[in-house]
């Protein structure tokens, strides 16, 4: 419990100066859905590595125009999955959900690289027992935008989580199918003075 407090206190730190650094910029209101697919490394000595999916995905940008660059972004993003992994005569499970906070980068018009870093929800399954646990969670993805509304590409993310019979630590590599749905833009008006005459 006092590993995940430092976690918390540790993310907040590193998202409270971006959050309120970009209050002054609109938000864009677009949203994204999605699922994964991939492999994770093991989470315990002797199981090998884990296939698994995630099949939601569900992402909301509420800042855009960050300053300097003016077209970075910040989104909150929410996953369910499912990984399995099996070895030595024995399988684990996990079903995980990750809350997170994502800053994307524009590389292109076309493509861009983020970041991201949040906690992890992990619902364990072994023969016989099961058990729910906290993680922290960071990672590093790009993707390339085939059109405004559908978008591939691939990405890294780590899990630090404990259970209480051993040190689950793992990777997740997944490639991904995003659909944007992009909010409405409003006009730019300007407002007209009459002249003194």
């Amino acid at each position: 419990m006092k590993l995940m407090i430092k976690y918390a206190v540790v993310l907040a730190c590193i998202v409270a100066p971006i959050l309120f650094a970009g209050t002054s910029r609109a938000a864009t209101g677009d949203m994204t859905i999605g699922g994964k697919l991939g492999f994770a490394t093991s989470p315990a000595p002797g199981l090998g590595t884990g296939l698994g999916v995630i099949f939601g995905s569900f992402a909301y940008q509420f800042l855009d125009n960050i300053p300097p660059r003016g077209n970075d972004g910040l989104e909150g993003v929410g996953e369910i999955g499912y990984f399995g992994w099996s070895g030595n005569g024995a399988s684990v499970s996990n079903i995980p959900l990750f809350f997170l906070v994502r800053y994307f980068y524009t590389v292109a018009p076309q493509l861009r690289a983020y970041g991201e870093t949040g906690l992890s929800l992990n619902f364990w399954s072994v023969p016989g027992a099961s058990e729910t646990d906290a993680g922290f969670v960071s990672g590093v993805g790009i993707e390339y935008l085939l059109t405004p509304e559908i978008g591939i590409g691939g990405d890294m993310r780590y899990n630090i989580v404990r259970p209480r019979w051993w040190d689950a630590d793992h990777a997740l590599f997944t490639a991904f199918f995003n659909y944007h749905i992009l909010a409405p833009r409003t006009a730019v008006t300007h407002r007209s003075f009459s002249r003194r005459r």
